[in-house]
């Protein structure tokens, strides 16, 4: 047994409520794109050190540096070769790096 579905649905309002919803529809899609975003939302949770070098600005020579000297943490993710690094410890260090200059 098929259900029927009306083919319209018609809502009456007034002027004034009218007005109201698309304002707050228009202000709504405004915050949105305005909203912050994540320039590195694409990037995977754990980064290679290009990916690392990427987000700091620096070269992949620095970036092993860093490593060296303790300053980034690398972590051994299953079904990779190379450690990796954890995006959120990047992004930290990269405002850090901003915030030295």
């Amino acid at each position: 047994m098929a259900i029927e579905r009306p083919s319209k649905i018609v809502y009456e309002l007034d002027p004034d409520t009218l007005s109201t919803i698309i304002r707050e529809e228009v202000r709504r899609g405004i915050a949105e794109a305005l909203a912050p975003k994540d320039p590195y939302a694409d990037f995977p949770h754990y980064l290679t050190r290009k990916h690392a070098a990427t987000i700091l600005g620096v070269s992949l020579s620095t970036v092993n540096r860093l490593i060296q000297e303790g300053v980034i943490k690398p972590v051994k993710v299953t079904g990779h070769r190379q450690p990796r690094l954890v995006k959120q410890e990047i992004i930290a260090l990269s405002t850090d790096f901003v915030t030295e200059l």
